[in-house]
């Protein structure tokens, strides 16, 4: 039991509404967004709910702390192990703060706790059991993360409950959250392929599935039928993938109504123990089960189905009264066949099929759910569910369909025309003006960056739904972005924080005086030679070079002298901008090389100016080294409409290379034809398409045979060669060697 006795309000500030923090590593991803959404809509109309990201091992964090004070919050909700979130407990002791925490046991505050341990076992012995499996792999999490351990150790404990020995050899190394591709490899590189070793794949969260999906599609094997797949979590994610996933759902709507009754009897002073909740099992199609096993012997009863459909479908109460209040119209209907009645039934049940569209569950499961309420039915009501009903449900999707693609269509042209406008902007009152002007557009009631770092500032004085996101870079907070949303959109959300953060860290560095402010007086500005920042490959040139590590020196080197280019693997878009605000950089071509480059990292760089990328690919090419010299000896200067497209190109490429794909098909998606594709990238790179993507895939099944066991036909097949006998013939001709051979080379 625990009873709070709150500090007295500075009484010349009295805050009108209840303002809740709540505390997560990520509001925007994983498990949070989920937890966030529940409490959003459980939220009452007199309180503020403000989101407010904390990572402990982040030292700019500290100064987040100094905001959890009794003039800005009422209370905290701290979602999140204890351990992880130790110096916002000790603030909120020293603050005299009432805390709420989800997820994590601390002894001095009400918790509300999820039983996931019972729920990871639940569903791996679902595999055992009822799937006949026995040899079960385990993608782990972080090795850091208490969750993470706590779903291995159930895992580890449902094979010892039925009775399965152990074997390490199935377990992954521990991996980060978002590199669930890393953890299946590392079986690959073992010898051990799905099917054939093992039956399923257990994931320790949701957010290792995107990888795990991925590789496995790119193989050709099918999830549900040649390998078991189980999530946990029962994230957005999960629902959307194809098959959707098996997974465990964290008790999200009863802890979000829960926690808010606690904080109301924390407030009056009354006293509030601890609440314990079950995970429970979500069955899905990637176990191998279908869709009517979902509503198989469990639901008995009409209402056993009506209740377990609300469940699949997160259907708050009015929503679920319309499901029931659709049957008891249709089974109406069925005696009375009026235009009146049918029209009624069909409105109804057109918001009603919209409620569950809303919820991301595969829709296959309102199918079965329907059929098996008729099968239960006293009426005979199956061929009115599958020739009135099922219609409805295409018909509603398609709606939906081309509502969600214009809104995105919609909101991709809005973010692009903001980003573009965020780089146009030198000031922090220019920021706040554009945040007005944009704020409708993203459905904002309210947007703000607050560029003071003190105790007390002003925000969040309205009630609903606020996001505090703390502005850090190099380690260092630069302020904090203010967002009112309508409704919790992570993704967005997320996006605005990433470019308004670029934009604020940009403005930050054009005010800041450099130690070498001034610019050369003479007319005649100094030509030095090639400058490197951070560590690219050393033979992109055999000009003389000098090397920079840290950024504020290649600023001072700069403006100094004037280099012929400047060579990186490290340089941000927004350091490329500080860089380009200079008198004797505007013009001066930036050579990007990384190993591996990503569709995000394609919007962030296409459209900026005089910048080449490059990869190991290029980088080993004689026909791009060429290129290269012609760029820094102004020979062969980049024309920037033409280069924009050719990155468009180049990025095409990296996301089409391991599948087989026509010249044709790849200028359709472009929108170019064939030889002008042909003409740009050649023009760009040096090379042609088609040479650049031979040595792409041949540098990236290079990588293949030597950090993996697999077989030379898979490694073919997975870089993007329909035929093994012309991999093994392109990789001679460009390497000197046969795949073996090279692969004998590495071991």
């Amino acid at each position: 039991m625990y009873t709070f006795c709150m500090r007295a309000k500075a009484q010349s500030t009295p805050i009108p509404i209840k303002r809740i923090a709540f505390l997560a590593r990520n509001p925007f991803g994983g498990a949070s967004v989920e937890m966030i959404s529940h409490l959003c809509r459980a939220l009452g109309a007199s309180a503020s709910l403000v989101m407010v990201g904390y990572v402990k091992e982040n030292s700019a964090y500290e100064q987040v702390l100094q905001l959890l004070t009794p003039a800005n919050f009422d209370a905290l909700i701290v979602w999140g192990t204890v351990e992880a979130f130790a110096p916002v407990y000790a603030k909120a002791k020293e603050e005299e703060l009432a805390v709420i925490s989800i997820g994590g046991k601390h002894p001095d505050h009400p918790c509300l706790l999820f039983d996931s341990y019972s729920g990871m076992k639940a569903v791996v012995l679902h595999c055992i059991y009822e799937h006949k499996a026995k040899r079960l792999a385990f993608i782990r999490g972080p090795q850091e993360d208490a969750y993470a351990q706590e779903r291995y150790q159930a895992y580890l404990d449902a094979l010892s409950y039925a009775g399965i020995p152990f074997q390490s050899d199935l377990i992954s190394p521990p991996v980060d959250w978002s590199c669930g591709q890393l953890g299946l490899e590392a079986l690959y590189r073992r010898g051990l392929a799905p099917g054939s070793d093992y039956e399923a794949i257990i994931c320790a969260s949701d957010l290792l599935l995107t990888g795990v999906y991925s590789l496995l599609g790119k193989q050709g094997i099918n999830i549900g039928e040649d390998v078991k797949v189980i999530g946990f979590n029962d994230s957005k994610e999960s629902r959307s993938f194809n098959p959707p996933c098996t997974t465990v759902r964290l008790p999200y709507r009863e802890m979000s109504c829960a926690v808010y009754t606690l904080l109301d009897r924390v407030w009056k002073g009354q006293s509030v123990s601890d609440l314990s909740y079950p995970a429970k099992t979500i069955i899905r199609r990637s176990c191998g089960c279908t869709v009517q096993d979902t509503f198989g012997q469990t639901s008995r009863s009409l209402e056993a189905v009506q209740n377990r459909m609300a469940g699949l479908f997160h259907l708050a109460k009015e929503e679920k009264e319309r499901l029931i209040e659709v049957w008891n119209l249709l089974s109406f209907y069925e005696q009375e066949q009026t235009k009146e009645n049918k029209a009624r039934l069909e409105r109804l049940f057109l918001q009603c099929v919209q409620d569950i569209i809303g919820s991301s569950e595969d829709i296959e499961l309102l199918h079965a759910g329907l059929l098996r309420c008729a099968e239960l039915s006293n009426q005979n009501l199956r061929p009115l569910v599958s020739e009135l009903l099922f219609p409805l449900i295409s018909r509603a999707q398609e709606q939906q369909y081309v509502h969600t693609l214009a809104r995105i269509s919609k909101r991709e042209e809005m973010l692009s025309s903001f980003k573009v406008a965020l780089g146009e902007i030198h000031s922090y009152n220019q920021l706040q003006t554009l945040l007005i002007k944009y704020q409708s557009g993203f459905r904002l009631q309210g947007s703000s960056f607050l560029a003071t770092k003190g105790e007390t500032m002003s925000f969040a004085q309205e009630p609903g739904i606020h996001s505090l996101k703390p502005i850090i870079r190099d380690q260092k907070l630069l302020g904090y972005l203010h967002l009112q949303p309508s409704q919790w959109e992570a993704s967005l959300l997320e996006t605005l924080c990433v470019y308004i953060g670029d934009a604020a860290y940009h403005i930050q560095r054009l005010n800041k005086p450099h130690a070498s402010s001034q610019q050369p007086s003479t007319d005649k500005v100094q030509t030095a030679d090639i400058y490197l920042y951070g560590a690219p490959p050393q033979e992109l040139s055999n000009r003389t070079k000098q090397t920079f590590t840290n950024f504020e020196q290649l600023v001072a080197a700069v403006l100094e002298a004037k280099p012929l280019a400047i060579l990186t693997d490290s340089l941000s878009a927004v350091e490329i901008m500080d860089l380009r605000s200079l008198t004797n950089t505007k013009t001066v071509p930036i050579v990007i090389h990384k190993r591996r480059w990503s569709n995000q990292e394609g919007e962030t760089y296409h459209n900026l100016s005089q910048v080449l990328l490059c990869d190991p690919a290029l980088a080993g090419s004689k026909g791009f080294l060429d290129r290269l010299e012609g760029l820094v000896s102004e020979t062969q200067p980049l024309k920037d409409t033409a280069s924009a497209m050719a990155k468009q190109i180049f990025f095409a490429l990296h996301r089409r290379f391991d599948t087989p794909f026509a010249r044709w098909e790849l200028a359709q998606e472009l929108g170019l034809s064939e030889d002008y594709l042909t003409v740009l990238f050649k023009a760009e790179y040096g090379l042609t398409v088609w040479e650049y993507l031979n040595r792409y895939r041949i540098w990236h099944a290079s990588n293949l045979l030597g950090t993996t066991t697999l077989p030379v036909e898979l490694v073919a097949k997975m870089s993007g060669f329909s035929s093994s006998p012309y991999f093994c013939r392109m990789y001679r001709n460009l390497t000197g060697k046969a795949p073996s051979a090279f692969r004998s080379g590495r071991n």
